[in-house]
C-alpha cells in the first residue's frame, strides 16, 4: 500500500448573487477540476486537480445541498511527484473511489469515505509480472453479482498496452491483465458490464486509420473473450474514439458514445 500523506486544505467559500458556490483556495495556485457526483439525496462530492510548481495534490469536497462544504480534503500519494485524479464514482456504499496516477511512479486506485472524506486505502495497480500501470483512467462498479467489485482501466508501459485490473471493495488486486490490441496506442475510455456478465472496454487504436475499438473481457479472470476494430469512417481530426457506455437495461447490448470534432476541433 502507498504511503499517504493527507495535508490540510483551506478554502474560502462564498454565495453568489445567483444562489451558486464559489471556492476559492487561499494560495494562487491552479486547479482544475475532474468533475461532480451526487452523494446520498442531499450532497455532492467534486474532485479537483490542485497544480502548485511541478506538483499537484488531489482535492475531494463535499457540499449539502445549502451550498456549504461539509469536508475538504487535499491528498498526497506522493510527495513531490503530480499525483493526478482522472476519474471518479461513488460507489454504492456512498464512498468516493477514485483512479489516477503518480507521474512516473505508478497508477492507484484511492477510496475516501463519503461520510468524513477519510482516506480508506490507496493501492497500486501492478500485473502479474510485478510491472506498475503508467495511468489509470476509467473506474466501474461492478453488479452484486461479482460483490460489488471495482474495474480499472488504463494504460501500461504506455503507450504499448492497455491494462484493466479487477479490485475488491477493501482494496484487494483480483487480477490485472494487460491487452496487446494492435501493437499500437490503444487507449480505452468507455467501460461497462454486459448483462451476462462480462466487462466491455471501447476506445481507439492509433493505427493509420485512427480505429475504434471494443474488447470483451471474463469478469472472473480477466481473460480476453473478443476484439472487435471498427473503421467508422472518420480521418485523424475528427476521431476521438468511444468515450463512455452505457448497458441498455436488461439486455446483452452496450450503447457507446463518442465526441465528433471538425477539423477546426469544434464539436460537430
Amino acid at each position: 500500500m502507498m504511503k499517504i500523506g493527507v495535508l490540510l486544505l483551506f478554502f474560502l467559500a462564498s454565495l453568489a448573487k445567483a444562489q451558486n458556490s464559489t471556492i476559492e483556495l487561499i494560495s494562487s495556485n491552479f486547479s482544475q477540476t475532474v468533475g461532480y457526483k451526487q452523494i446520498g439525496r442531499n450532497h455532492t462530492i467534486t474532485v479537483a486537480n490542485r497544480f502548485y510548481n511541478s506538483n499537484s495534490e488531489i482535492v475531494v469536497t463535499k457540499f449539502n445541498d445549502k451550498h456549504t462544504i461539509v469536508w475538504s480534503k487535499t491528498i498526497s500519494l506522493s510527495l513531490d511527484k503530480l499525483n493526478k485524479a482522472y476519474s471518479f464514482i461513488v460507489d454504492r456504499d456512498s464512498n468516493v473511489i477514485i483512479v489516477g496516477a503518480v507521474e512516473k511512479v505508478s497508477s492507484f486506485i484511492l477510496k475516501v469515505h463519503g461520510g468524513n472524506g477519510n482516506t480508506m486505502y490507496a493501492e497500486q495497480v501492478v500485473n502479474k509480472t510485478g510491472a506498475k500501470s503508467d495511468r489509470l483512467f476509467k473506474i466501474y462498479q461492478m453488479y452484486k453479482r461479482f460483490s460489488d467489485d471495482y474495474i480499472v482501466s488504463g494504460i501500461m508501459g504506455y503507450p504499448d498496452k492497455h491494462v484493466v485490473a479487477r479490485f475488491q471493495k477493501n482494496g484487494n488486486q483480483i487480477w490485472c491483465n494487460e491487452y496487446d490490441i494492435s501493437n499500437k496506442q490503444e487507449l480505452m475510455y468507455a467501460l461497462a458490464e454486459s448483462a451476462s456478465g462480462e466487462i466491455i472496454l471501447g476506445g481507439h487504436v492509433k493505427n493509420s486509420n485512427y480505429d475504434h475499438a471494443i474488447i470483451k473481457l471474463n469478469a472472473s479472470n480477466g481473460s480476453l473473450i473478443k476484439i472487435q476494430i471498427y473503421n467508422l469512417g472518420y480521418s485523424i481530426y475528427n476521431n476521438g474514439g468511444f468515450d463512455d457506455a452505457v448497458t441498455v437495461t436488461g439486455t446483452d447490448y452496450i450503447a457507446f458514445s463518442m465526441i465528433v470534432n471538425d477539423i477546426s476541433g469544434k464539436p460537430a
